[in-house]
């Protein structure tokens, strides 16, 4: 799942990389969201694939016993796709994450 999101993390590199080199605007101070995405969309997918083997985010692959499913390939398909979703795009999935957590932490305001 590290790898699917390491891909999806680097295919939006490359879609950013040709995006601005075409319209001739590439800045290097960029450089390292460009080598840390990679990284990012790993942990991303990581992260979805536990979400979604925890339960917290639903899968239906067809099985009853979905809980062993993601053991076969082609259980483990969907997974991958997802980790790869999420590695594409970590910065938003990563944005999500954040309101989550904001929503199930956060302490109500006192009026």
């Amino acid at each position: 799942m590290f790898l699917a999101g390491v891909l999806g993390g680097s295919l939006s590199n490359f879609r950013g990389l040709i995006k601005h080199s075409t319209n001739d605007d590439y800045e290097v101070r960029y450089n390292l969201s460009y080598y840390l995405r990679p990284v990012a969309g790993g942990v991303s997918g990581v992260i979805v694939f536990f979400l979604l083997l925890g339960g917290a985010m639903t899968l239906n692959v067809g099985s009853p016993n979905a809980g062993a499913v993601w053991t076969t390939l082609p259980g483990r398909m969907p997974y991958v796709a997802f980790s790869l979703l999420a590695g594409y795009g970590s910065n938003e999935f990563m944005a999500k994450l954040k309101d989550l957590a904001e929503s199930l932490f956060a302490l109500k305001k006192k009026e």
